[in-house]
C-alpha cells in the first residue's frame, strides 16, 4: 500500500510540474505560430509589389506648382525645369532611371 502512495504521490508532482511547462509552451508555439503567419503575409505583399517604380514625370512635377506647402523659390526652379527641359544642364540625355527598384526578391526566396 505504501507503494502506492508513492507512485500517486509521485504522479500528482509530475502533473503539478507539467501544467505550467505546458502553459509556457502553448504560449510560445502560439506566439511562434502567429509570427509565422505574419511572415508568410510579408511574403505575399512582397510578391505583388515585385515590380521597380518609375520616376515621377514632369508633368506630376507640375501640379506641385499649385501647393501652399512649396516654396515660391521651389515654384521658380519647377518652372525653369519645365521651360529649358530637365536636360538643359546636361551634355546628352539622361538616362532612364527607376524611382524605386525592387529590392526584396532576395527575401522571398
Amino acid at each position: 500500500m505504501k507503494d502506492i502512495d508513492q507512485w500517486e504521490y509521485e504522479a500528482r508532482k509530475a502533473v503539478d510540474q507539467h501544467e505550467p511547462q505546458n502553459a509556457e509552451y502553448v504560449m510560445v508555439h502560439q506566439d511562434y505560430a502567429e509570427s509565422i503567419d505574419a511572415l508568410k503575409r510579408v511574403v505575399e505583399v512582397l510578391k505583388q509589389q515585385a515590380y521597380d517604380r518609375k520616376q515621377t514625370s514632369l508633368v506630376e512635377v507640375s501640379s506641385l506648382k499649385g501647393m501652399k506647402s512649396i516654396s515660391d523659390a521651389t515654384k521658380e526652379e519647377i518652372d525653369t525645369i519645365l521651360e529649358e527641359g530637365f536636360d538643359a544642364g546636361f551634355m546628352g540625355a539622361a538616362p532612364e532611371a527607376n524611382a524605386c527598384e525592387f529590392q526584396s526578391s532576395h527575401a522571398m526566396e
